[in-house]
């Protein structure tokens, strides 16, 4: 039985015309907020590499608390995190990473990284683990499960504590959902023979790519649908919280279909 979630349901729903002036809108929105914050002056604080006894007793655990909120979960999930000596060896699917979930021994392992990348890798993994526990992982569901995870670990750190603090891991955010957003918007207009109002210099090569002739459009399609799940899902996600509100990701966990509901 196919899920309501998988990857082909989503990208059916990406592909309507309707999206393409609203994911305008959503652009727009983050690079206000990119113009208006500015690039962060250097912050010791946020470069700064914490020692595993800082993060396993205080960094993740304000986290969890804060995942658990936006996802109304309310059980116990006890999840080790672990710290890989050798960053060469810590990989996802082959690509090296710095921070995963490994479902195998139920713990997030992380690599040597700054405050600013920890907090956001820990909350995307945190994620993970819990979609794991709630037997969510399906192989046809990544775009599904790698975009509610991209949004939680946004809403949080944009939302969910003190500014101050997290001031060069929310701008790393808003600068990594718009250059998402934007990849959708292109992506989507490319396939619908629409002009996009608005291209980018960091999209422009992708924008000429997808304009190349068949075959190497083809392609170039289905190695983007393939390999591009936290983009896609991203996108999803931004359009489905415009219209339902932040309540989304606590809907989505409950696997409520009515965050399928984009318009």
């Amino acid at each position: 039985m196919t899920s309501p979630f998988c990857d082909d349901a989503i990208k059916e729903l990406l592909f309507d015309r309707r999206n393409v002036e609203l994911l305008e809108d959503l652009i727009s929105a983050e690079e206000s907020k990119l113009k208006e914050s500015g690039v962060p002056s250097f912050d010791a604080n946020a470069e700064r590499i914490p020692p595993i006894k800082e993060v396993r007793e205080k960094i993740f655990p304000e986290l969890k608390e804060g995942v658990n909120r936006i996802l109304e979960f309310s059980e116990y999930l006890g999840v080790p995190v672990l710290y890989c000596k050798n960053p060469t060896r810590l990989k996802v699917r082959g690509e090296p990473a710095i921070a995963c979930y490994n479902g195998l021994i139920k713990a997030i392992k992380i690599t040597n990284i700054p405050f600013k990348n920890l907090v956001r890798a820990l909350s995307h993994e945190y994620v993970h683990a819990i979609q794991d526990y709630k037997k969510y992982l399906f192989l046809q569901e990544k775009v599904f499960r790698e975009g509610l995870a991209c949004g939680v670990e946004d809403c949080l750190i944009e939302n969910s504590f003190p500014r101050e603090l997290f001031t060069h891991s929310r701008y790393n955010v808003v600068q990594r959902r718009t250059n998402f957003l934007n990849e959708v918007y292109l992506f989507i207009c490319s396939n619908l023979d629409v002009s996009p109002k608005k291209i980018s210099q960091e999209s422009l090569n992708l924008w000429q790519a997808l304009n190349h002739p068949s075959p190497f459009r083809d392609v170039l399609n289905k190695t983007y649908l393939a390999n591009s799940s936290h983009q896609l899902g991203t996108a999803f996600f931004a359009l489905s919280e415009l219209k339902h509100g932040p309540c989304v990701y606590a809907r989505a966990l409950r696997r409520d279909e009515v965050i399928m509901q984009l318009h």
